[in-house]
């Protein structure tokens, strides 16, 4: 019996990926954007769904991540049943460990979310930096077998400072790690080599398919060039969602 695919409503609905930079505002702008009418984005901040695929210089198990997260959920007080029906995190992580075997899954989220007003999709992911060619290549060929326009957005932020704000991170995460170390690390590294990534883009996908706006600008007008990349038109997603 042929597969079915879970997100047949999807086709001619713009995804917006934004893959990184890592500790470059990625999580406000994931924030606004679930905000904004039109605009459908999964409840969870990182799906981790291409790197998964592609793991190149990984950082952890985002797998293992996702049956832990499940699990987070199956021991939350109350009925896992009723908490799975009122809880959208809850579902997405449910389809985020059927991922792990079935890669029709990965559009069920915004299937699931998805309204007839909703025009574009948002998936963040800064890990997603350090796919490579191989896993851009995927990503874009993954989204046209569906019908869906995707664009990318890669949103940089001084490196320096970028580099500190991840030592800074991964220090609260291990706090007798040795900080020095992790400037030798290339998997830390490689998250402020936006030269590899920008080439990478360049060479997956057509000079209209990415952006990518430096210096960070966590602000409104961030927001606004984010949703102009997306396609997004605020008239049209008044109009749909009213």
């Amino acid at each position: 019996m042929p597969r079915r695919d879970p997100s047949p409503t999807l086709e001619g609905t713009t995804l917006l990926v934004c893959v990184g930079a890592m500790k470059a505002a990625t999580s406000w702008l994931w924030a606004r954007l679930r905000e904004t009418p039109g605009v459908a984005a999964s409840p969870l901040e990182e799906v981790r769904f291409f790197d998964a695929r592609f793991p190149r210089m990984p950082l952890m198990d985002v797998d293992l991540l996702a049956r832990r997260r499940l699990d987070f959920h199956l021991r939350r007080p109350g009925n896992p049943i009723e908490n799975l029906r009122a809880r959208p995190a809850f579902r997405a992580s449910v389809d985020r460990v059927r991922m792990i075997y079935d890669d029709e899954t990965y559009l069920a989220p915004f299937a699931s979310l998805a309204r007839p007003g909703t025009r574009v999709l948002v998936h963040v992911a800064p890990a997603y930096a350090v796919i490579g060619r191989q896993g851009f290549a995927f990503m874009r060929e993954h989204c046209a077998r569906r019908g869906l326009a995707l664009k990318v957005l890669f949103v940089m932020r001084e490196p320096v400072g970028r580099l500190l704000s991840h030592m800074r991170f991964q220090a609260q995460i291990d706090p007798l790690g040795d900080g020095p170390a992790l400037l030798r690390d290339p998997a830390i590294m490689a998250r402020s080599d936006y030269r590899a990534t920008l080439e990478d883009l360049d060479a997956t996908f057509p000079a209209r398919g990415c952006a990518a706006p430096a210096p960070r600008d966590a602000g409104r007008e961030g927001l606004r060039a984010a949703l102009r990349h997306s396609g997004w038109r605020r008239r049209a997603a008044a109009a749909t969602s009213a």
